[in-house]
């Protein structure tokens, strides 16, 4: 048997199948309508039926479940066929060429299909790409006649074989257009039949011994001799998976052929089902699970699965009174499901045993997770993705007792709608997943309580402050829930199960007024707190006027500042004061005099809804008092002098205002100021008002006198007797002052002040010893004399 022939049987297709017996046709013929109508796609194993005539084959299926094959229509041909949803549809030939008609092998997960079909020209089978509805011819190596293909993967790169211009057969790799030839082993014939999503290929060659050996073919590396089990000479490939794991058969010591997987640079023995001597294998999936088929003594052949490590008969998996004995398995999917053909008989009609395509789903499911993993008790339906494994088109996923809406999405995911109704209540569903390979163990799926909230930490806030960190407390709280700020949604961290924190940017808080704060989960928002946004609190500039003087009336406060609004209250210690709001930077209010008795100082502060300002101080000042001058007069014409003024309430800064002439003032003590007087300010005769000025004010005007210059009218006694005894001295006049002296001749007399109009002064005897005048004159203090008046010495 050449190397196209161990293909072609291993593949189940004969490239040259002859008519059944004119018997068969005739039995086919009356029970066609029952045979051939495709099974409800609930069932474990599905007769695939077949294009009208008596014979199906099932080649290859992809992860959505879609099957290729060959079947015989009711006009003898056989031809490639897609098996979908339930339909078998025929893909025809090329331009619909009558004969031997075409075959199809393989399938990606694009729905991408490739065989080979007769050719229009009549003169052998062309390689054929199906895609979108469209068979295209792919050729052939240049100067070959026939091409088949094999092998499909993701990217649509195609692999097969293909007759050269020497006769010899080829592998081939075709993409966009170009059908490269891939070499041999060493020898003249060669053919690839299997290629994974890396593009990397697998299939048989020639050797340069003349021996068949599988290989592998990469890009980087060429043709690689994959060798042959222990004893063997010849091996065949004829799958490879993503994971580069490659199927296939060797012959063994003594000539029997085993299947073999190739995984890791080492190929194994998989054997045979008991009582068999040979074996092949034909493909492998993903989770490195292989079909094939095995003998079990007596020529019997019987379709296989190898899993973990043991081979199984797919026989022992079948519904009693199935009707079937599967021979051949040529595919298997991710999902389990296995498609290749064998002997099937109607169970309700009886023989005659027909060749047919089958799909038998080998595994019950499995669930790994859900997401999500729970709901909130009230909320809303919800899309539950469920992922494991072996799951197929028509799988169920199972609330408890109710079966929901499901979509397959591929082997290892599964969504279905949960309606609202079925998450009313809080509780703990059981999840399954049901498919014709039997239903899953339970997962878990957690209905949570609704959340309620209880307070919020803070529960206000300044209007225009910096963003900040709310704590919400309630109840059932779960990762994932969310607060929310109105119809914002905040940055919310889960604590606990009654504490949730999230940020509230400042943005949220520049207005005055109240936010709601909710906490959505699973599609269920609780009843809103209340979150107060404060106006800002007031703040105080400055006050006008700052200070007053103890004792003063009733006045107007005019207080400076930012965030005054309507019903802005002023307040002075504890006394609330008629206050007026003006605008937002500025209100009045009026003290009253009670308020401003006794100095010292007071706290001024505005209150608002926003909040209580930082106090402002006004101070109230002690009026200064005098109590005396000193000197209190100078006459007229007077020098400069330093004027004593005594009092209260003095401080430093005080000024000694001279009329309204204010004095170059000494600070002397609190009680005691010294102010210079010029000159200039004692020219003329009169009363002076005398005051002290301080930052609280003016005190009350003390009298300083600037007396005439003082004058003699007459002297009593106006002569006396030289030698005689001493006597007393009357001077009348004007102007005297207390202090004022007498003067007789160049001697000063003890004097002594009786009124502005009288001095009296002692004359010693010793002033007038002789006869002659003495001239008399009066000295007010600072030495201002007089006229000289005449005193006669007989």
């Amino acid at each position: 048997m050449d190397l196209q022939e161990n293909i072609a049987r291993t593949i189940g297709a004969d490239l040259r199948r002859g008519a059944p017996s004119a018997a068969v046709m005739a039995l086919v013929a009356s029970l066609a309508a029952a045979i051939w109508a495709p099974p409800a796609s609930a069932q474990k194993i599905a007769t695939l039926g077949t294009l009208g005539g008596p014979y199906s084959w099932a080649t290859g299926i992809n992860s959505n479940s879609q099957i290729v094959g060959h079947s015989w229509t009711a006009s003898t041909f056989d031809d490639a066929f897609l098996y979908s949803g339930g339909v078998m549809t025929n893909l025809g030939t090329f331009g619909g060429v009558v004969g031997p008609n075409s075959v199809a092998n393989a399938i990606n997960a694009s729905g991408q299909i490739v065989g080979y079909a007769w050719s229009k020209t009549g003169n052998g089978y062309h390689a054929f790409l199906y895609s979108g509805g469209v068979m295209t011819d792919l050729g052939t190596l240049p100067g070959g006649n026939e091409s088949y293909a094999f092998g499909v993967n993701a990217s649509g790169q195609v692999v097969g074989y293909s007759d050269t211009k020497g006769g010899a057969q080829h592998a081939f790799l075709y993409f966009n257009g170009v059908m490269a030839d891939l070499g041999t082993l060493g020898g003249s014939t060669s053919a690839a039949t299997g290629i994974n999503a890396s593009g990397e290929i697998v299939g048989s060659s020639d050797t340069a011994s003349g021996a068949t050996h599988a290989f592998l073919y990469t890009v980087a590396g060429g043709m690689t001799d994959l060798g042959t089990l222990t004893g063997g000479s010849d091996s065949y490939a004829f799958a490879i998976n993503d994971g580069g794991q490659i199927v296939g058969y060797s012959l063994i010591t003594g000539g029997a052929s085993h299947a073999f997987l190739y995984s890791a640079g080492s190929m194994s023995d998989l054997g045979t089902l008991p009582g068999g001597t040979s074996s092949a294998a034909d493909a492998i999936n993903s989770l490195g699970q292989i079909v094939g088929y095995s003998d079990i003594g007596g020529g019997v052949d019987s379709a296989f699965l190898y899993s973990g490590g043991s081979m199984i008969d797919l026989n022992t998996l079948l519904p009693a009174n199935s009707g079937w004995v599967l021979q051949q398995g040529l595919g298997i999917n991710d999902s389990g499901q296995v498609v290749g053909n064998g002997d099937y008989t109607d169970p309700s009609l009886g023989g005659p045993a027909l060749s047919q395509a089958f799909r038998l789903d080998t595994q019950p499911p499995t669930i790994s997770s859900l997401s999500p993993t729970s709901a909130t008790a009230g909320g809303p339906a919800f899309t539950l993705t469920v992922t494991g494994t072996y799951f197929v088109g028509g799988a169920v996923v199972m609330w408890n007792t109710t079966a929901l809406t499901t979509t397959f999405v591929g082997a290892t995911s599964l969504t279905a709608v949960v309606p609202a109704s079925l998450i009313a209540a809080a509780g703990s569903p059981s999840i399954t997943v049901t498919t014709t390979g039997g239903t899953s163990s339970p997962a878990t799926f957690t209905i949570n309580p609704p959340p309620t909230l209880s307070n919020l930490n803070p529960n206000s806030a300044h209007a225009g402050t910096g963003g900040f960190t709310l704590i919400i407390n309630g109840a059932n709280f779960f990762p994932g829930a969310v607060a929310n700020w109105g119809a914002t949604l905040l940055a919310t961290s889960y604590g606990n199960g009654g504490q949730l924190t999230a940020t509230v940017p400042s943005g949220l808080i520049t207005t005055a007024g109240t936010a709601s704060v909710t906490v959505t989960l699973g599609g269920v928002t609780t009843a809103g707190l209340p979150f107060t946004i404060i106006p800002p609190p007031p703040t105080i500039a400055s006050l006008n006027p700052s200070s007053g003087i103890a004792g003063g009336p009733l006045f107007t406060l005019t207080i400076n500042g930012t965030n005054f609004v309507p019903g802005a209250v002023a307040t002075w210690k504890s006394t609330a004061l008629a206050t007026t709001y003006v605008s937002p930077t500025q209100i009045t209010a009026a003290v009253p005099a009670t308020l401003i008795a006794a100095p010292g100082t007071a706290t001024v502060t505005v209150t608002t809804t926003g909040g209580v300002s930082s106090p402002a101080t006004f101070t109230i000042k002690s009026q200064p008092t005098i109590t005396s001058l000193s000197p209190t007069s100078v006459t007229v014409g007077a020098a400069a002098f330093t004027l004593t003024v005594n009092g209260t309430n003095f401080v430093s800064g005080a000024t000694v205002v001279w009329n309204y002439t204010p004095l170059a003032t000494t600070f002397a003590s609190a009680t005691r100021l010294t102010a210079a007087v010029p000159a200039s300010l004692l020219t003329t005769a009169g009363t002076i008002s005398i005051t002290v000025s301080t930052t609280a004010g003016s005190s009350a005007a003390a009298k300083f006198t600037i007396n005439p210059r003082p004058t003699i009218t007459s002297l009593s006694p106006s002569s006396t007797t030289a030698g005689g005894a001493a006597f007393t001295l009357t001077i009348n006049g004007t102007g005297f002052v207390s202090g004022a002296t007498v003067t007789f001749g160049n001697a000063a007399l003890t004097t002594t002040f009786i009124s502005a109009t009288k001095l009296t002064a002692a004359v010693p005897a010793l002033y007038f010893g002789r006869a002659g005048a003495v001239s008399v004159v009066v000295y007010n203090p600072g030495r201002i004399s007089s006229n000289a008046a005449s005193f006669t010495v007989h």
